[in-house]
Parts: C-alpha cells; structure tokens; sequence
C-alpha cells in the first residue's frame, strides 16, 4: 500500500493557542513525526510505501476551555510513541503483539499519564485530551477513540465513512479492502 501524508494544525478563530497534536509513526524504519517537532515531515514520511511492521497516526486535541489542553495532547502524542517504540528506561511494544492492542495499550497508558500529571500538578487540574489513533498493518486498519473527535476515511472521495462515537473508549476495525472499491487508499482524515 501507498501511503501519502500531509499534516497541518491551525489554532482557529477562538483560542490564542493552538492545543493540537499529531504524530506519524512508520514502525519499520522507526521514524517519527509530531506536531511538537514543529518541523515539516521528513521527505521519508510524506510518500511512502507502507513497510511490513506497519504504521501508527495520532490526532489528539487538548480540550477547550480546561486548564492546560496543550499539556494533555502532546502528552498522549509523547506516551503513545514512547510505548510503542520504547525508550531508553523501557521496551517497545512486543513484535509478536497485533499493533492495534499495542495502540489500545499505549492508550490506556496515556490516559494514565495524563490523569496522574492533571493530579499532581495544580497547573494541569482538569487537564484532558480526545485522541484518534490509526494502527494500519498490511491490509487492516483499525482505530482506537476517546472524546468526540473523529476519523474519516476515504477513498477516491467515492464514499466518505465516518464512525458515530462520542465521548468514550472505542474501538474498531476494518479491512482497507473492504472499506473501498479503489486499489489505492487516497485519503485518510483524522
């Protein structure tokens, strides 16, 4: 499968600061690209050919109106690739585990991190995140969601898809053949 990314973040017309984040993970070469980087994606991640190890996408968006949403979404950004790829401190995710469980994992762990940090730090009270994250491997791709954003995908702009949930832990999967008549997915919205 081809896969093309094209990113961007825009603060909008009632914030004075941008709370988004997203993060595009391409496991077999173990490259990253994060909002928090600022920079533009690598020339090895804007068009590639998805390798065998598969490929995780993040959206996550700090929550209008509580104290430090910014926080809570690069956050789960940081967490869900620290899990995934590990750290110095801590191994990556198991090879021998699906990559859509390493994702609902990393999830879990995040949500933790962030509820931990909204606890123990007055600046972070309240602090909350909605998250969508893609794990596409070979010819599936599933989604885990919390809070009320949410993905869309397409194809050929044939036919738009898009889940109806809100405000929980959700989770599902489809095949990419299924979700399209057209070889070639053209465009996956988050």
């Amino acid at each position: 499968m081809n896969v093309e990314l094209h990113a961007k973040s825009d603060v909008g017309r009632v914030r004075r600061g941008n709370e988004d984040n997203f993060l595009v993970l391409e496991l077999s070469k173990q490259q990253t690209w994060t909002a928090t980087d600022g920079s533009p994606a690598l020339k090895e991640l804007s068009k590639f050919e998805l390798g065998q190890k598969g490929l995780v996408l993040v959206v996550s968006d700090g929550m209008g109106g509580a104290l430090a949403g910014d926080v809570a979404s690069r956050m789960a950004v940081d967490s869900v690739r620290d899990m995934i790829l590990g750290t110095d401190s801590q191994e990556g995710c198991d090879p021998e585990t699906a990559l859509v469980d390493c994702l609902k994992n990393a999830t879990v762990f995040a949500n933790r991190a962030i509820h931990h940090k909204s606890q123990e730090d007055s600046r972070c009270a309240g602090m909350g995140a909605t998250f969508t994250g893609a794990a596409v491997h070979g010819d599936l791709l599933d989604l885990v969601q919390v809070g009320d954003s949410r993905a869309t995908l397409s194809a050929k702009i044939r036919s738009v898809w898009q889940p109806r949930t809100s405000h929980s832990y959700s989770s599902w999967s489809t095949s990419a053949k299924s979700a399209r008549r057209k070889p070639k997915l053209t465009c996956f919205e988050m």
